[in-house]
């Protein structure tokens, strides 16, 4: 059965630092406000409200990723109304998500098991080259009172159909177009981030100890046939590693992302799961590991759903009798309940459980 679920993430924006230099909680802009009249958006006072703006223009007008031949338009839009007094916002939507590019036949079910030949219960060509099969996936994006400086980010995905990326480039050129440099030497450009979250609990274990590197093992791949390997982590100056897939692929980490990737295992508000590149289908992972000894002989097994915290959700929310579609609004709960508990662990102010749509 294809699967519904909801991954978490965090919304953040900054400006870029210098490479090795480490990253301040105060280097975040407040996403409610800006952090100074010389530094900004040319067309908007905040990113809230370029946000807004850009989801409202997806619902009228959509957008179209010729280069990856996606569409990505919004079917529904609610949000909290905003206020001077009252910091916290929620919005809650829903994406249409498509795939274009080549025609496509379609395919009777009931017609081929009445006995019939593939040919009677075909349809040629159903789908042309310029039209694109939309999902209709479920977000919620909530900026907590009192830390106007991330955002929680709970996107809907179906089976492996994910809005995140596609999400991601909607919103960057925008932001990266209208952003005004503040003239300090130490501003070298925008630094818009979706990270996925992982719990404390987690990153509190692997601060606990000295990583080397990570083995990802690839599901219903035997381990001596995947030939992990990682080199050593190092400190943070000349931190380098390489992770190997599978026996095709590899990801090989340069010098700055490593060090990137090291600063972001010691800090708690960020997950090491950044580790994982778009290109790789983090679903086909089946055990990650974390190496404590140089030579990997000593490892710290992690659970995929606590590295990347998706949660499947097909027995929490109800379903159209007809078109077997997810209710959205049992999505929403669901997805605001999942939203609390990542909320609570940051000890942030949780949101009402009952979605803004119907």
């Amino acid at each position: 059965m294809v699967t519904d679920k909801l991954a978490p993430y965090w919304v953040r924006l900054r400006t870029k630092n210098k490479p090795g230099v480490a990253v301040n909680e105060s280097d975040y802009f407040n996403l409610t406000s800006l952090p100074s009249p010389e530094s900004g958006f040319k067309n908007y006072d905040t990113f809230l409200g370029m946000l807004l703006f850009r989801l409202c223009d997806l619902r009228d007008c959509g957008y179209v990723d010729d280069n990856i031949e996606k569409s990505l338009t919004i079917r529904q839009l609610e949000a909290t109304s905003f206020s001077e007094d009252h910091d916290s916002v929620t919005v809650e939507g829903v994406f249409g998500y498509g795939k274009f590019g080549r025609s496509a036949d379609h395919l009777n079910i009931e017609k081929l098991q009445e006995e019939l030949p593939p040919s009677a219960a075909r349809q040629p060509n159903a789908r042309q080259q310029n039209t694109a099969e939309v999902r209709r996936l479920y977000f919620l994006f909530h900026i907590p009172e009192g830390k106007q400086n991330r955002g929680i980010l709970i996107l809907h995905a179906w089976g492996q159909s994910g809005i995140k990326g596609m999400l991601y480039r909607a919103l960057q050129k925008p932001l990266l177009d209208d952003y005004v440099e503040s003239g300090s030497e130490d501003d070298r450009g925008l630094n818009f981030s979706i990270n996925p979250i992982a719990s404390k609990d987690l990153v509190e274990r692997l601060t606990e100890v000295n990583i080397h590197g990570f083995e990802l093992v690839k599901r219903n791949t035997p381990t001596s046939a995947y030939g992990s390997s990682s080199n050593i982590l190092g400190d943070t100056q000349d931190a380098k590693a390489r992770f190997t897939i599978d026996t095709d692929m590899e990801i090989a980490l340069d010098e700055e992302k490593a060090r990137t990737l090291v600063s972001k295992i010691q800090d708690s508000d960020y997950p090491y799961a950044e580790i994982f590149p778009s290109e790789v289908d983090t679903d086909e992972i089946d055990k990650i590991q974390a190496h404590i000894d140089s030579d990997g002989s000593n490892k710290l097994d992690l659970e995929q759903d606590q590295v990347r915290m998706k949660r499947v959700i097909n027995e929490d929310i109800e379903y159209d009798d007809i078109t077997h579609r997810p209710k959205m609004h049992t999505i929403g709960e669901a997805a605001r309940e999942f939203a609390n508990e990542q909320l609570e662990e940051y000890d942030l102010e949780t949101i009402e459980t009952e979605s803004l749509l119907e």
